[in-house]
């Protein structure tokens, strides 16, 4: 489910990039870039966790849910 949410987020934030673009708003553009490059860090996998917010905790290292993938699709919907 995480993962097809995830999906998702790219290919509405590439449609924003090719809608900004066509009005020349250089600054949606740029912002738009920016959420699907830190979209492309935080990718998870189907429990919702990204290698990038990994944490480590004693003897076993624990995944905890990624945040930055239901932020920006809260603000995108």
């Amino acid at each position: 489910m995480h993962d097809i949410r995830y999906r998702l987020l790219r290919e509405r934030l590439k449609q924003i990039i090719g809608e900004a673009e066509l009005v020349h708003d250089e600054d949606g553009v740029r912002l738009a870039w920016c959420c699907l490059a830190l979209l492309d860090q935080h990718q998870v996998d189907k429990k919702g966790r990204c290698q990038y917010c990994r944490t480590q905790r004693g003897y076993w290292p624990r995944s905890r849910r990624c945040t930055v993938v239901p932020v920006i699709g809260y603000y995108l919907e």
